[in-house]
Protein backbone atom coordinates (compact mmCIF):
# COMPACT_ATOMS: atom_id res chain seq x y z
CA UNK A 1 0.00 0.00 0.00
CA UNK A 2 2.71 2.74 1.00
CA UNK A 3 0.14 5.72 1.75
CA UNK A 4 -0.21 8.57 3.82
CA UNK A 5 -2.15 7.52 6.64
CA UNK A 6 -3.17 4.38 9.19
CA UNK A 7 -3.07 1.31 7.50
CA UNK A 8 -4.05 -1.91 9.61
CA UNK A 9 -1.54 -4.79 9.23
CA UNK A 10 -2.55 -7.40 11.88
CA UNK A 11 -5.27 -8.58 14.69
CA UNK A 12 -4.68 -10.77 17.45
CA UNK A 13 -6.33 -12.11 20.25
CA UNK A 14 -4.85 -14.50 23.54
CA UNK A 15 -6.69 -16.22 25.41
CA UNK A 16 -6.65 -19.33 27.57
CA UNK A 17 -3.59 -20.86 28.73
CA UNK A 18 -1.05 -18.52 26.93
CA UNK A 19 1.43 -16.43 28.95
CA UNK A 20 2.46 -15.18 25.59
CA UNK A 21 1.22 -13.59 22.24
CA UNK A 22 3.39 -13.13 19.15
CA UNK A 23 2.62 -11.35 16.15
CA UNK A 24 3.86 -12.13 12.93
CA UNK A 25 4.51 -10.57 9.76
CA UNK A 26 3.00 -7.40 11.20
CA UNK A 27 6.32 -5.20 10.07
CA UNK A 28 6.87 -4.57 6.33
CA UNK A 29 8.83 -2.40 3.95
CA UNK A 30 5.37 -0.67 3.65
CA UNK A 31 5.47 0.98 6.66
CA UNK A 32 8.07 3.40 8.65
CA UNK A 33 6.12 3.49 11.71
CA UNK A 34 3.50 1.22 13.66
CA UNK A 35 1.47 1.75 16.28
CA UNK A 36 -0.09 -1.41 18.46
CA UNK A 37 -3.10 -0.57 20.52
CA UNK A 38 -4.14 -3.53 23.13
CA UNK A 39 -6.58 -4.17 25.64
CA UNK A 40 -7.12 -6.88 28.54
CA UNK A 41 -5.59 -8.47 31.21
CA UNK A 42 -3.65 -11.33 32.86
CA UNK A 43 -4.51 -13.89 34.92
CA UNK A 44 -2.07 -12.72 37.53
CA UNK A 45 -1.25 -8.92 37.93
CA UNK A 46 2.08 -7.68 36.92
CA UNK A 47 4.45 -6.31 34.00
CA UNK A 48 3.91 -6.86 30.54
CA UNK A 49 7.21 -7.37 28.17
CA UNK A 50 7.85 -6.71 24.71
CA UNK A 51 10.44 -8.23 22.24
CA UNK A 52 11.29 -7.40 18.14
CA UNK A 53 10.48 -10.89 16.65
CA UNK A 54 12.00 -12.11 12.81
CA UNK A 55 10.33 -15.19 11.61
CA UNK A 56 8.63 -15.98 14.83
CA UNK A 57 12.10 -15.79 16.75
CA UNK A 58 12.54 -13.33 19.32
CA UNK A 59 15.48 -10.94 19.67
CA UNK A 60 16.68 -11.47 23.72
CA UNK A 61 19.66 -8.94 23.90
CA UNK A 62 19.75 -5.05 23.80
CA UNK A 63 17.02 -3.43 25.02
CA UNK A 64 17.39 -0.19 26.66
CA UNK A 65 14.47 1.94 28.39
CA UNK A 66 13.21 3.95 31.14
CA UNK A 67 9.68 3.33 32.50
CA UNK A 68 8.10 5.87 34.80
CA UNK A 69 4.34 4.92 36.49
CA UNK A 70 2.36 7.99 38.20
CA UNK A 71 0.10 7.03 40.33
CA UNK A 72 -2.66 8.84 42.38
CA UNK A 73 -2.80 6.75 45.38
CA UNK A 74 1.13 5.74 46.37
CA UNK A 75 4.41 7.06 44.90
CA UNK A 76 5.53 7.30 41.63
CA UNK A 77 8.33 5.10 40.81
CA UNK A 78 10.36 4.17 37.48
CA UNK A 79 12.21 1.39 36.30
CA UNK A 80 15.29 0.99 34.06
CA UNK A 81 17.23 -1.14 31.95
CA UNK A 82 20.28 -1.85 30.06
CA UNK A 83 20.97 -4.69 28.07
CA UNK A 84 18.19 -6.44 28.55
CA UNK A 85 16.41 -9.40 27.31
CA UNK A 86 12.84 -7.30 26.61
CA UNK A 87 11.55 -4.03 27.41
CA UNK A 88 9.02 -3.30 30.09
CA UNK A 89 5.94 -1.64 28.47
CA UNK A 90 3.15 -2.22 30.60
CA UNK A 91 1.32 -3.62 33.43
CA UNK A 92 -2.07 -5.50 33.06
CA UNK A 93 -4.45 -6.33 35.64
CA UNK A 94 -6.30 -9.03 36.71
CA UNK A 95 -9.66 -7.80 35.16
CA UNK A 96 -11.58 -7.72 37.79
CA UNK A 97 -14.17 -5.55 38.35
CA UNK A 98 -13.96 -4.26 34.87
CA UNK A 99 -10.48 -3.37 35.33
CA UNK A 100 -9.20 -3.92 32.12
CA UNK A 101 -5.57 -2.54 31.05
CA UNK A 102 -5.55 -0.03 27.81
CA UNK A 103 -2.13 0.32 25.88
CA UNK A 104 -0.61 1.74 22.77
CA UNK A 105 3.41 0.71 21.80
CA UNK A 106 4.82 2.88 19.07
CA UNK A 107 7.33 0.95 17.46
CA UNK A 108 9.65 3.25 15.08
CA UNK A 109 11.28 1.64 12.06
CA UNK A 110 11.73 -2.16 12.99
CA UNK A 111 11.75 -3.25 9.52
CA UNK A 112 15.14 -0.92 8.71
CA UNK A 113 18.70 -2.62 9.95
CA UNK A 114 19.46 -0.48 12.71
CA UNK A 115 18.20 0.42 16.27
CA UNK A 116 14.73 0.44 16.73
CA UNK A 117 12.91 2.81 18.81
CA UNK A 118 10.36 1.81 21.32
CA UNK A 119 7.64 3.91 23.28
CA UNK A 120 4.30 3.03 25.06
CA UNK A 121 1.67 4.53 27.04
CA UNK A 122 -0.38 2.39 29.58
CA UNK A 123 -3.31 2.79 31.90
CA UNK A 124 -3.64 -0.20 33.99
CA UNK A 125 -6.47 0.80 36.67
CA UNK A 126 -8.24 3.62 37.61
CA UNK A 127 -5.29 4.74 39.84
CA UNK A 128 -2.27 4.48 37.96
CA UNK A 129 -0.79 4.73 34.56
CA UNK A 130 3.09 4.61 32.67
CA UNK A 131 5.09 5.13 30.30
CA UNK A 132 7.85 3.77 28.74
CA UNK A 133 10.72 5.14 26.36
CA UNK A 134 13.85 2.80 24.95
CA UNK A 135 15.47 0.99 22.00
CA UNK A 136 16.25 -2.16 20.93
CA UNK A 137 19.76 -1.36 20.23
CA UNK A 138 20.31 -3.73 16.78
CA UNK A 139 21.68 -3.74 13.57
CA UNK A 140 18.70 -5.84 11.99
CA UNK A 141 15.11 -6.03 11.03
CA UNK A 142 12.10 -7.30 12.47
CA UNK A 143 8.69 -8.43 11.27
CA UNK A 144 6.88 -8.92 14.19
CA UNK A 145 6.68 -8.83 17.89
CA UNK A 146 6.07 -10.95 21.60
CA UNK A 147 4.28 -9.95 24.36
CA UNK A 148 4.88 -11.61 27.59
CA UNK A 149 2.53 -11.70 31.15
CA UNK A 150 3.29 -12.57 34.28
CA UNK A 151 0.09 -15.06 34.03
CA UNK A 152 -2.63 -16.05 31.25
CA UNK A 153 -3.01 -13.76 29.04
CA UNK A 154 -6.67 -12.46 27.71
CA UNK A 155 -5.46 -9.84 24.80
CA UNK A 156 -7.02 -8.16 22.10
CA UNK A 157 -4.38 -6.62 19.73
CA UNK A 158 -4.67 -4.64 16.64
CA UNK A 159 -1.24 -3.17 14.75
CA UNK A 160 -1.41 0.07 12.00
CA UNK A 161 1.49 1.19 10.00
CA UNK A 162 1.80 4.70 9.24
CA UNK A 163 3.60 6.46 6.74
CA UNK A 164 4.13 10.29 6.61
Amino acid sequence: MNQIGAWRTATATASGTATTLTVNSCFTADYRHYRIYLSGSSAVAGNLTFQLTSGGTAAATNYYYNRTVLSYTVANATAQGSATTNILVGQLNTGALGSTSNMFIDVLDPQVAAPTGIYSVNQYNTANAGTTYGSHYAAASYDGFKLTGAGNLTLVVAVFGFNS
